[in-house]
């Protein structure tokens, strides 16, 4: 990917889209404010060396008939949450459609992302397949 590709964000993406980001179970943390769990900060982090977070675009996986539990098959103990194209593009990231061979709904969140932007991914993530409330 190439400067220029950090400046296009593909609009045809509505604000209410929802991004699919797998969590990890040592990224869920109870909240005692929600009364419940929530994905931590941390699980909002780009990947190593990139300025890119991955996600499944959920409007592409449903396209092509993609569920949630697609998503996390092969990837035991995790769990899924949401944030919307809105809330990526207010804290001054670049959604892209980036699919890969084996994940036609594979996207991006492109830019840096500071612990104040991992905090409000946090907040305003919401689960799509939650942890068990009964593991607590």
């Amino acid at each position: 990917m190439n400067c220029l590709d950090l400046e296009i964000d593909e609009t045809e993406y509505r604000d209410s889209s929802r991004l699919w980001r797998r969590i990890r179970q040592h990224h869920v943390v109870l909240d005692d404010n929600l009364g419940g769990h929530r994905p931590s900060s941390a699980a909002f982090t780009n990947t190593t060396k990139t300025l890119e977070m991955s996600v499944d675009i959920e409007e592409i996986a449903r396209e092509i008939g993609r569920s949630p539990e697609d998503c996390l098959s092969g990837y035991p103990h995790k769990f899924i949450a949401a944030i919307t194209t809105e809330v990526a593009r207010d804290n001054g990231q670049v959604v892209r459609h980036l699919p890969e061979d084996e994940n036609q709904a594979h996207g991006g969140v492109i830019g840096a992302k500071n612990k104040r932007i991992q905090r409000n991914f946090a907040k305003k993530a919401e689960w799509i397949i939650a942890p068990s409330t009964s593991d607590d």
